[in-house]
């Protein structure tokens, strides 16, 4: 989470959707930005706890991202960090697509989307990041940015998602998974 008591904003992070990147750039060129972290609000700390603990005049903002791409970019970064753990991404997002609610706020990639989304004032597209970070900028009157501008951070390595990661079977598992955030924001696979 990133707040402005100068712009008067709030970006709310929702992993795998280009975090790092927003974070620096804001952190770094827009003056009076910093990033949270402490005992109570953690990076991806959901949209109804912080919008309940701040102040209601803010600007709030937040991403989201294709969810099959976004499950795989997990798992990329899953294998990046944990070489010995994650072997198949079949097995992986079929222990994810098996859990409890519970269970599913532990894992990142189980959880909707929506939970960093519900009740912000606008949710851009991270396969549309520069664009809709520009709209938020012209929103707040501050400068616009290019795609050299944001900062590249945290890229995991893996193939597109749609190079043989999914079975038909594993595509409609994960439609019905995350089908609030393919209806909200007209996600299909392969788009």
């Amino acid at each position: 989470m990133v707040i402005s008591n100068k712009h008067k904003y709030i970006y709310i992070a929702n992993p795998k959707t280009g975090t790092n990147s927003v974070e620096r750039l804001l952190v770094n060129d827009y003056a009076g930005s910093t990033r949270h972290d402490s005992p109570t609000i953690e990076k991806h700390t959901g949209s109804k706890w912080i919008l309940a603990h701040s102040p209601s005049d803010y600007y709030s903002f937040s991403f989201v991202r294709n969810p099959w791409g976004r499950l795989v970019s997990w798992y990329g970064m899953l294998q990046k960090n944990f070489p010995d753990e994650h072997h198949n991404f079949k097995e992986y997002l079929l222990s994810n697509l098996g859990l409890t609610d519970s269970e599913l706020y532990e894992s990142y990639p189980g959880i909707p989307q929506r939970h960093w989304c519900a009740g912000v004032d606008f949710v851009g597209k991270y396969e549309n990041l520069y664009s809709d970070l520009n709209k938020v900028f012209k929103h707040l009157g501050l400068p616009t940015v290019n795609a050299s501008d944001v900062p590249v951070k945290n890229v995991s390595k893996h193939r597109d998602y749609t190079s043989g990661y999914y079975t038909d079977y594993l595509k409609d598992a994960v439609a019905e998974l995350c089908a609030w955030e393919i209806e909200k924001f007209g996600y299909e696979f392969g788009e």
